[in-house]
């Protein structure tokens, strides 16, 4: 393996516990559809934000409900909401390295 797959891998293993983390303290989450995007396709920040936009308006109904002193979901039925909006976001993560690590061509790969 690379060095920067090899680096690429540390972030994924430290990004999903990280967003397990804000997952499980949120009322909502939001993701946005990123297939066929790399992470560092920043000249593309205006689709992006479009795809978030289009991910923001899909929960609006919810929002609503939180912003006007509703109760979220509760019990397993949330747990297992999370539990899936995790792991979605954690499969688009772990595409995005891997198309980043098959696009890279900047010479820092290791000998295995």
């Amino acid at each position: 393996p690379s060095i920067l797959g090899v680096l690429a891998r540390s972030f994924s293993i430290m990004f999903s516990h990280a967003a397990r983390e804000s997952i499980n303290k949120s009322d909502i989450v939001i993701y946005p559809d990123v297939e066929g995007y790399r992470w560092g396709d920043f000249h593309l920040g205006k689709e992006l934000i479009c795809r978030g936009e289009e991910a923001c308006l899909k929960k609006i109904e919810e929002i609503e409900k939180l912003i006007s002193g509703e109760p979220p979901a509760v019990g397993s039925r949330q747990s297992a909401v999370r539990d899936r909006q995790f792991a979605a976001a954690n499969e688009t993560f772990e595409r995005l390295n891997d198309a980043n690590e098959s696009n890279s061509s900047n010479g820092l790969m290791a000998e295995s």
